[in-house]
């Protein structure tokens, strides 16, 4: 997780200029539908705004996802970032096992929601099996956000 939130203690963390390059995520996320593999979260909690931007400058490429209950990614809060050059398969393939209510958001591969300046380009998205309300990418409440020569290869039920 590269998060910013409020803790028992008041406190904060506010990530910056993080790589994630080069890693294999398998079979994660079996629990937990709300978030990406690797998520990008600035969560105001307790009834607060999320901010645009809060956690600014994630690079997250040339990576292999394989197999989630989620997303691959998600930024929410985020600002300039990008996601390149990685390989999505399988993701999201119990999403019709997750609590009622869940965010269409949550029901693709890469969301993007309250952020700014978000690049997703050269990835690829090969997902088998995936029930009909499934979407490559998603995104709602962002500005400046560029899916850029995906590919998304997608058999349905």
């Amino acid at each position: 997780h590269i998060h910013a939130i409020r803790d028992n203690f008041a406190e904060a963390i506010v990530p910056k200029s993080v790589q994630v390059d080069n890693c294999k995520f398998l079979d994660c996320n079996r629990t937990n539908f709300y978030y990406g593999v690797v998520q990008t979260i600035a969560y105001a909690g307790k009834g607060g705004e999320t901010t645009v931007g809060t956690i600014k400058d994630i690079h997250i490429q040339n990576n292999f996802f394989s197999t989630s209950n989620a997303c691959g990614a998600i930024f929410y809060g985020a600002g300039d970032c990008e996601l390149t050059n990685n390989l999505f398969y399988n993701m999201v393939q119990d999403i019709k096992q997750a609590p009622s209510g869940i965010p269409a958001l949550y029901n693709c591969v890469v969301g993007v929601d309250y952020s700014e300046n978000i690049l997703v380009k050269d990835n690829y998205f090969y997902t088998e099996n995936i029930e009909k309300t499934f979407a490559a990418t998603r995104q709602e409440n962002s500005t400046n956000v560029t899916f850029e020569n995906n590919t998304n290869k997608t058999t349905r039920k």
